[in-house]
């Protein structure tokens, strides 16, 4: 497995706010997930799924806070 993540955090000194910023890369061999159905509350292990081979997975994602004297925001992009 191989992992490569890069971030940046910044908080600005002129507002009451926070951003983050974050790119990731990966892979990894022989993939395997398990998936459930729920069923009258219960949730049943039905399906397992296996990737041969690499498998890669990569994305970004961005969030923030901000404070406008009693109000606040809390946002999140990936």
């Amino acid at each position: 497995m191989i992992n490569y993540e890069a971030g940046w955090k910044q908080r600005w000194p002129t507002a009451s706010s926070n951003t983050q910023f974050n790119v990731y890369y990966e892979t990894f061999d022989d993939y395997q997930a398990n998936f459930a159905e729920s069923a009258i509350g219960l949730n049943n292990p039905t399906n397992q799924q296996r990737r041969d081979g690499e498998q890669q997975v990569r994305g970004i994602e961005f969030s923030g806070q901000a404070r406008f004297g009693g109000f606040s925001l809390d946002f999140g992009v990936a």
